[in-house]
């Protein structure tokens, strides 16, 4: 029992210088690094002998305007030394303001116009107020002086003797349109040129039949596109009241077909089957309709609807074109007319 206590005792002791090492060597550790610290911020092995110091240091380290003393010039990079100039203003010296003194009468009156030849002062008065201008120039000034002396060129006079009359003016150019056709070879001629239109042609063969026909007379016909009013047949089935009821009726013409759309119409909606140009498919359609026991109706409408026009080359004799428009409605093309050129 006696020596387990020893040895307690004896591990006891040993904790306790243990722990107090411990504690001293932290102790240690720290003083070391806190010496550290500072011998690496404030060594002067490490901090130059001479700091340099930016532009930005200089201005920042100038005694201010209220310590009354003045800095020292800095070296510029060429190594000229700048004077420095002290702007500042004494307020109490400046209490009263000089009002401006005006000449006399005879100051303000407008001097006789003088003749000068060099760089000059010009003086004038407005509203009793004197203002000098200082003009300064190396183009000299000169008033008053005669023409020769100024070194201008002196034009001869020209005299009418009396009883004497000026030539008439030319007559001015016509700006109306010649009647005179122009030989080929020549400029396009003054007045616009005017055309001839066959026609125009809601459906493709329409025109292909047309332009044949036309060649086959002997004339050049070249085509474009172009949007005109152009009278249509419109079969819709309706008006219904009801949505629902209109959306049915799609439905069974779709059954049959078609691709119709609804239209919003005073309230009422519309079932549109199509807008149709040729009157014999729209006979076929109302049929086709009737048969399927629906009842569509037919109203007439027009709308913009691209069309194939087909004109005539610009012939080169402008007097001709009645005749040949005549021909041309003689041929069958009760439509034709005459028309500028585009």
């Amino acid at each position: 029992m006696v020596k387990s206590k020893k040895k307690q005792q004896a591990a006891r002791g040993l904790d306790h210088w243990l722990e107090n090492l411990l504690r001293f060597e932290i102790v240690v550790v720290l003083f070391v690094l806190i010496g550290l610290y500072y011998f690496l911020s404030f060594s002067p092995v490490r901090m130059p002998k001479k700091p340099i110091r930016s532009p930005q240091m200089a201005l920042a380290a100038l005694p201010t305007i209220n310590q009354g003393v003045k800095p020292s010039p800095m070296p510029g990079p060429d190594g000229s030394v700048a004077v420095p100039v002290d702007s500042r203003v004494d307020l109490k010296a400046q209490t009263e303001v000089e009002s401006p003194v005006l000449p006399a009468s005879s100051a303000l009156e407008p001097a006789a116009p003088k003749t000068e030849t060099g760089v000059g002062a010009v003086s004038e008065a407005r509203s009793g107020l004197a203002s000098v201008m200082t003009v300064d120039s190396a183009v000299p000034i000169v008033v008053d002086q005669d023409p020769v002396e100024a070194g201008c060129p002196v034009l001869p006079k020209v005299e009418v003797a009396a009883g004497t009359k000026t030539p008439p003016a030319p007559p001015a150019a016509s700006t109306t349109p010649s009647s005179v056709s122009l030989p080929a070879g020549d400029g396009v001629p003054e007045r616009p040129l005017q055309v001839i239109e066959a026609g125009s042609y809601v459906l493709p063969e329409s025109a292909d039949k047309a332009r044949s026909e036309l060649e086959k007379l002997g004339f050049t016909v070249r085509s474009f596109r172009r949007k005109c009013q152009t009278p249509m047949t419109r079969i819709y089935l309706g008006p219904f009241g009801e949505r629902q009821q209109a959306l049915r009726m799609m439905a069974a013409a779709r059954k049959l077909g078609d691709n119709p759309f609804l239209e919003m119409e005073k309230g009422t909606y519309l079932v549109v089957v199509g807008s149709f140009y040729l009157q014999s498919s729209v006979v076929a359609w109302e049929n086709m309709y009737h048969d399927a026991g629906l009842n569509p109706q037919v109203r007439k409408e027009n709308l913009m609807l691209p069309q194939t026009v087909l004109a005539l080359d610009p012939l080169r004799s402008q007097d001709d074109l009645p005749k040949v428009l005549d021909r041309i409605r003689a041929a069958g093309f009760n439509d034709a007319r005459l028309v500028s050129s585009p």
